[in-house]
């Protein structure tokens, strides 16, 4: 069945908030999922948050109207360090969202990691996930 990258993104975004909570077995509960890319100062100071965003999309030769396509993406979080026990917070929240693409995300069969994740920050501790995912087009749904 055909979709459009916007009805994937719609859906990481709910599946993000449906699933990835402590009352779910989660390690962390988000305070907000954001579908772009915002620096850490641009987001509330209210930690963990995570987002995504597009970074490039690429479409397979197709037969007659229809093909695969992909949509890559950058999912990153955030959370705050008052200097102690720095990384447990990111690992805990990176691992939340890892196991999220794994298990519970709607395309999880879909998904691919692309490099490995990233870690960086200072009082805002970030992570970054680089993931591609797969899904059938038509020349009607593209726009």
């Amino acid at each position: 069945m055909a979709t459009t990258v916007e009805t994937i993104l719609d859906t990481l975004k709910s599946d993000l908030k449906d699933y990835v909570k402590v009352s779910r077995g989660y390690n962390t509960t988000p305070t907000t999922i954001l579908k772009g890319s915002f620096g850490p100062d641009e987001v509330s100071k209210s930690f963990p948050v995570i987002g995504f965003d597009i970074t490039s999309e690429e479409f397979e030769s197709q037969m007659g109207d229809t093909g695969f396509a992909y949509v890559y993406l950058d999912i990153y979080g955030y959370t705050y360090t008052d200097g102690v026990d720095r990384i447990d917070a990111i690992r805990k929240l990176a691992h939340d969202v890892l196991y999220f693409i794994y298990n519970d995300f709607t395309y999880t069969d879909e998904v691919s990691l692309l490099e490995p994740m990233e870690y960086g920050g200072f009082k805002t501790l970030m992570f970054r996930l680089p993931i591609r995912i797969r899904y059938e087009w038509t020349t009607t749904n593209i726009r």
